[in-house]
């Protein structure tokens, strides 16, 4: 026992020295740690120098403390007197770097056309910018900047110089080069080099003055040209155009009945750039008959012109001429216009002599120009003298496509500028022509074709949709308006405990019936095509409704366990089972049946008396047997007029649907 008790005792004093070990190991460790934080907070900057941010100083090992305790006091502070030190130095450093800055700055904005001359940039961003900007006297840099002032005005006023002499001596090729500049247009003389060389990267060329003053004058010499020529084309082709529309105007009031078509007349001119384009100038030819000799086409809807060919016989050796009315509307025509024109008489080709045959047709005519001091003459005839005539009326008997073309074209080259009309008392269509013309005329028949079968599609849209929208409001009307005393029959109802009527369908029916909103009499689904996937009665039970004239209702019951849906599910219809709001009992059209109403001794009818009839604690029985004296009774029925809407149902396993009118019908 004694052994025991020497060896317990020896070990409870070795943990007692144990204990006291670690105590003063852990004091030894709290002081170290505390004499580290000391030094951190004395000497904060040499701390964060030798071992970085002060964190965590609490959870480091005696030989990490021990590392931050190696340094004696001296050490310590000389390092933080070090570092201080250096940062007064780097501040006062800064703050002279600064005052430079602000120095060489106030410079830069006294004298900027010096000071960006000498850094060769517009802003100061780094201090070699600042030593050469200071090492500059201001009296130095008031010198340079004069110098400078005065070369960019003498520069500016040789600029403007120049730049008014070339506005002055080359206005259309100065505002041409500008505004093409300026569109970007890609002709290499319109740029200097190094421009041209940014162009062709894509990168937008200056347009100021002081750019184009650099461009050598012999470029806008040249655009100077192009400019007067180019405007010249595109006047006239724009006056060409212009004089088109209003001879068309023309012809519509003096030319009654005469056709009409245009040419496009290729005419060499220029661009904006000077290169060769050809203007296309719109001529009109009118014509008092027409005819075409090709015998390869149809002639739908233009008949006439092959017709007209037995005329052309007549006309050439004058047993044929047209009536004085024709040449009356010439006359019309020709002094309606809005300046005195010269009118040109064509050979027509004929085989004869075409003077004498020109004689016999447009004598008449001849006589009233010179009534009217019109001035007339053979084309051949038209010389440079003529050049006063801006407007031109080409008067021919019977004329050609390819010799009007060729017309036009001359009498454009003589007497440039001119504005043409071609009239033409027979005119010749080429097989292309008519073809074009026909295509035309077969375009507007089946246009009017196609514009008469959608006024008529619209219109029984319109009809269909009128009819609908009907049939939606009567249906709106059947389903909303109730019995003037309706409060009366919903009273009846929920005294006698009745809280919801019944209507049993297949369940394949479901869907169908939240398709078309809601339930709908057999007559009606009839009646509108709607298919019913699996419908539950007859052709008997169909037969006696008819009979009773009750075809057109819905038909709902008082009870759960109508007869009726188990013989239906012994056929093997899957059954549902349909919770209908009492309120369709107070609609308007609401019939009841104290039976079944295909029994041929039932009484229905609409008033409050018909649904007091009813005997609904019979409807409430279940499982009524055949032989009970309430079988009949607990079939009795609601009869709704038409149609239930969704809104009075409550479905199996069907998200609630909103009104199905309430969107649809302005009420």
């Amino acid at each position: 026992m004694i052994l025991i008790f020497l060896i317990g005792a020896y070990f409870l004093i070795r943990l007692l020295v144990e204990a006291i070990r670690d105590k003063i190991k852990t004091q030894k460790h709290l002081k170290k740690v505390q004499t580290v934080i000391d030094r951190e907070k004395q000497y904060p900057d040499a701390y964060k120098e030798w071992f970085g941010a002060p964190y965590y100083i609490n959870c480091l090992s005696d030989k990490e403390l021990d590392k931050r305790l190696f340094r004696s006091e001296r050490e310590w502070a000389e390092k933080q007197k070090e570092i201080e030190e250096s940062r007064a130095r780097e501040k006062a450093l800064k703050l002279e770097q600064q005052q430079k800055m602000s120095r060489a700055r106030s410079l830069s904005y006294r004298y900027p056309n010096a000071v960006n001359g000498i850094i060769e940039s517009s802003s100061i961003t780094n201090d070699t910018q600042v030593e050469k900007i200071l090492s500059y006297t201001t009296a130095e840099l008031k010198i340079i900047e004069d110098a400078i002032v005065e070369a960019q005005k003498r520069k500016k006023e040789e600029e403007e110089q120049k730049h008014n002499e070339i506005i002055s001596n080359f206005p259309n090729g100065y505002e041409l080069v500008k505004r093409l500049r300026e569109e970007s247009i890609d002709c290499e003389d319109l740029y200097l080099p190094d421009e041209y060389t940014r162009f062709q990267r894509g990168q937008k060329v200056a347009t100021n003055k002081q750019k184009l003053v650099n461009i050598p004058l012999e470029v806008f010499d040249k655009y100077e040209d192009i400019s007067v020529r180019y405007t010249y084309y595109c006047n006239w082709h724009k006056q060409q155009n212009e004089h088109s529309k209003k001879l068309r105007q023309l012809h519509d009031t003096t030319l009654e009945n005469w056709g009409a078509y245009q040419y496009s007349i290729d005419i060499d001119g220029i661009t904006q750039t000077g290169d060769n384009q050809t203007y296309d100038f719109s001529v009109w030819q009118f014509f008092s008959m027409s005819f075409c000799m090709s015998d390869e086409i149809s002639y739908e809807h233009i008949e006439k012109y092959i017709n007209n060919r037995k005329y052309l016989e007549g006309l050439e050796d004058g047993t044929v001429t047209f009536k004085t009315r024709e040449y009356d509307s010439i006359l019309q025509f020709i002094t309606a216009m809005d300046e005195v024109p010269l009118v040109l008489i064509v050979n027509s080709e004929l085989e004869d002599d075409w003077i004498s045959i020109n004689t016999t047709h447009f004598g008449y005519i001849y006589g009233k120009l010179e009534e009217h001091q019109i001035p007339y003459k053979p084309i051949e005839l038209l010389t440079l003298d003529d050049i006063a005539y801006k407007t031109i009326v080409v008067l021919e008997l019977i004329t050609e496509n390819s010799h009007l073309i060729d017309i036009c074209q001359d009498l454009y080259s003589i007497i440039p500028g001119s504005k043409i009309v071609y009239i033409t008392l027979f005119k010749e269509f080429s097989k292309e022509e008519c073809l074009k013309v026909q295509k035309i005329k077969i375009a507007e028949v089946e246009e009017a074709a196609r514009k008469t079968r959608e006024e008529e599609a619209r219109r029984r849209k319109e009809e269909a949709q009128r009819k609908e929208q009907e049939e939606k409001d009567r249906l709106y009307r059947l389903s909303h308006t109730f019995k003037t005393n309706s409060a009366e029959f919903k009273r009846h109802l929920t005294t006698n405990g009745v809280r919801y009527f019944y209507h049993f369908t297949d369940k394949r029916n479901l869907e169908s019936i939240r398709k078309i909103g809601g339930l709908y009499s057999w007559q009606y689904c009839e009646d509108h095509n709607i298919e019913i996937a699996r419908p539950g009665g007859d052709s008997t039970s169909r037969s006696l409704d008819r009979r009773h004239g009750l075809q057109d209702y819905v038909r709902v019951s008082f009870c759960t366990d109508h007869p009726m849906k188990w013989i239906l599910e012994q056929q093997g219809y899957d059954m549902v089972l349909l919770k209908v709001k009492i309120d369709v009992a107070c609609l308007e059209g609401t019939l009841f049946s104290d039976i079944n109403a295909t029994d041929n001794n039932h009484h229905h009818g609409g008033t409050l008396a018909d649904l007091q009839r009813i005997n609904i604690p019979a409807t409430q029985q279940n499982f009524v047997s055949r032989e009970s004296d309430i079988f009949k009774q607990h079939q009795a029925e609601v009869m709704v007029k038409t149609f239930i809407p969704l809104e009075y149902i409550e479905m199996p396993n069907i998200t609630p649907i909103r009104k199905i009118y309430d969107d649809d019908l302005p009420f």
